[in-house]
């Protein structure tokens, strides 16, 4: 059987968003980002590539960073997530709240070095 979580979670490329609770997101101290309706979620260190986050009105997206850099969305309408060449675009359902976490890898010939996935 799967859970709401499961069904909320969002993976793009290396860009992942799981989905955490309202309470959860109005607790979260610290910066709110401005934005025109679009977010960069990541962009490609490599290849100059961007995931990014839409909605059609700026005022349904709430985007927070907190003190140690983590990103969180507050999203009430159906968004878009799009890349800049090579994934499908994806759509979240509206009224979600979530955390990004960047994708890591474990380099298990150098000793299992964890480092973030670059594009």
């Amino acid at each position: 059987m799967t859970n709401k979580k499961e069904v909320l979670f969002r993976r793009h490329g290396d860009v992942n968003l799981f989905p955490i609770t309202e309470a959860e997101f109005s607790a979260v101290q610290g910066e709110i980002i401005k934005h025109n309706g679009e977010h960069i979620l990541a962009r490609g260190e490599a290849t100059g590539s961007v995931h990014t986050l839409k909605v059609k009105n700026p005022y349904n997206l709430e985007i927070k960073k907190d003190i140690f850099g983590q990103t969180y969305f507050s999203i009430s309408e159906i968004a878009e997530i799009t890349h800049t060449t090579d994934h499908e675009i994806i759509r979240t359902p509206k009224n979600v709240w979530y955390k990004q976490i960047q994708e890591r890898e474990k380099d298990w010939f150098a000793d299992g070095v964890t480092r973030k996935v670059i594009d």
